[in-house]
């Protein structure tokens, strides 16, 4: 995982007036036309009446107009907010109400108005006859961490005012979270990062959030004497600019965590931008709530009760005690397996070039790098490797190796995928279910389908060809036609998304010509 520590913000914060109240009141209609600018007692509050859906409790909130949030503007189930102007014409409870009232919106059970404050409080009243759940909540990523719960709880609690009483406060009970900020000094060769007062050592993406997790875990209060069963509430921002796939490694490595310690959970994300601090990091906040209200969408052996799911990291299983067998269920034979990879390796390193001159023409000009230098750490991990066996860990080793060496949209695409199978090659009857069970996971961390021109064009075909036929060459044709096929789409993401379709038509797309290119190695490798 690279990381860009320095502030490349082109404009001060004072050029851009993010701190304007009216400047933001302005933009937000622009940016999603479903909101109305309502202005009950003089003070701006947005409505979004299709966010409302009959019978539930309608969820609002007043925040900073410094710190933006991406929930404002993806949180669909936020039916108005208001901006602070940190001063005596702040919106109130009241002025949400009545602007919900004002765009005729029902109000059904009651109103629940999120505060970002400076202390916390949860507060039931009455506003213009309408009950109302006042919520203060202290810092961006815990404001965050509420609004995306309110969102993804249970169905039958959104409806309950009760319900979502008793959600927010066992939130507000257990709710613990870190912050940690990247910092331009090194501690040795390595990045470092700043978490509370700590000085800590960047060694890898996923080593960083499981250290994370394993604070909050050991810190989360959870009641011991309750029989009922809880779901670990996990919530990840992002702050100042992180890449995309950079928080899919993130999120992955949180995944990964809890799935391993058979802890159910429910993952949300959200971006915070803050041009008071230009510092780019992140912020993890962890809670506990009972499984009545909120679904677990782990992949765990069963739901954990607290009388028998203490958080404390003594009582719960190591990184290396996963829940899920190391053993493939089909027979793998390490010195096919060695051979495979290396000439996979060897065809990347050798047509480095001509993947760099497409890439010169359609993108940034470094993917036949990228690929070249991971091919290179892959080949020279594998040649340190005495056994391949059990090869789920060795697979688990060389993403770990490969997140610090191999950067770029197309190394975090391969950590993913790589990281995934070593989970599904434990799980599937065969290597082609292993494939598309990585596959399945990949997808849920890039918006990349069939179409888009990037190597989803060549992965797809072939993870389905092979799953369909049974016949690597067969499979492999398939991919060649999907490569093919880039040479006339029209790029949907990435730079190439930025160029007319007549500079890009003719030339294939690098990332799938060159994950053609390390299949055709190792599929035609003399074994």
């Amino acid at each position: 995982m690279a990381v860009v520590v320095e502030p490349t913000l082109p404009f001060l914060a004072t050029d851009l007036k993010v701190g304007s109240h009216s400047n933001w009141v302005r933009l937000f209609p622009l940016i999603n036309p479903a909101l109305s600018v309502y202005n009950p007692s003089g003070r701006a509050v947005l409505v979004n009446k299709s966010s409302t859906d009959y019978g539930d409790v309608l969820i609002s909130a007043i925040v900073p107009g410094s710190n933006l949030s991406s929930k404002l503007l993806e949180e669909s189930a936020l039916s108005a907010f208001a901006l602070r102007n940190h001063g005596k014409d702040d919106a109130t409870a009241l002025d949400l109400v009545q602007a919900l009232a004002s765009a005729e919106v029902p109000l059904g059970p009651g109103v629940v108005v999120v505060r970002s404050g400076s202390k916390s409080r949860l507060e039931l009243v009455f506003r213009s006859k309408t009950p109302v759940l006042e919520v203060d909540v202290v810092g961006d990523v815990h404001f965050d961490h509420v609004l995306s719960l309110l969102s993804n709880m249970r169905r039958e609690a959104k409806r309950s005012l009760e319900s979502i009483t008793e959600l927010i406060s066992m939130f507000l009970k257990s709710a613990k979270s870190t912050t940690s900020v990247f910092q331009t000094s090194k501690i040795g060769e390595q990045l470092s990062r700043k978490r509370g007062l700590e000085s800590l050592a960047v060694k890898s993406a996923k080593e960083s959030v499981f250290e994370d997790l394993a604070l909050l875990l050991e810190s989360s209060a959870i009641c011991t004497d309750s029989q009922m069963d809880i779901v670990y509430s996990v919530h990840y921002a992002n702050t100042n600019g992180l890449s995309q796939l950079e928080n899919y490694l993130v999120a992955h490595a949180v995944s990964e965590y809890l799935t391993q310690r058979n802890l159910p959970f429910y993952l949300t994300q959200s971006a915070i931008s803050s041009h008071a601090d230009p510092a780019r990091g992140y912020a993890i906040s962890l809670c506990v709530l009972h499984s009545t209200l909120l679904c677990s969408h782990s992949r765990s052996q069963g739901p954990r009760s607290a009388r028998n799911a203490s958080p404390s990291i003594t009582t719960i299983p190591s990184t290396s005690a996963s829940t899920e067998p190391d053993i493939p269920m089909f027979l793998l034979d390490e010195s096919v397996i060695r051979v495979r990879i290396i000439a996979g390796c060897d065809a990347l390193i050798a047509n480095e070039a001509k993947i760099t001159e497409y890439d010169t023409i359609v993108g940034d000009g470094d993917c036949g790098y990228t690929l070249r230098d991971g091919a290179a750490q892959v080949r020279s991990f594998i040649a340190r490797q005495a056994t391949l066996v059990p090869f789920p860990s060795v697979l688990n080793a060389l993403v770990d190796d490969l997140e610090v060496s191999m950067g770029g949209t197309s190394g975090a695409l391969y950590c993913i995928f790589l990281s995934a199978l070593s989970t599904t090659i434990s799980t599937s009857g065969s290597f082609a279910d292993a494939l598309v069970g990585a596959q399945t996971h990949l997808l849920q961390y890039t918006k990349a389908r069939v179409g888009d021109r990037t190597c989803i064009d060549c992965l797809v075909p072939f993870v389905e060809g092979l799953k369909e036929t049974g016949l690597p060459g067969e499979a492999l044709n398939l991919a060649r036609e999907g490569v093919a096929r880039t040479e006339r789409l029209e790029a949907m993401l990435g730079r190439s998304a930025y160029l007319n379709e007549e500079s890009t038509r003719g030339v294939p797309d690098p990332g799938a010509y060159g994950l053609l290119v390390l299949l055709e190695g190792m599929i035609n490798a003399a074994v």
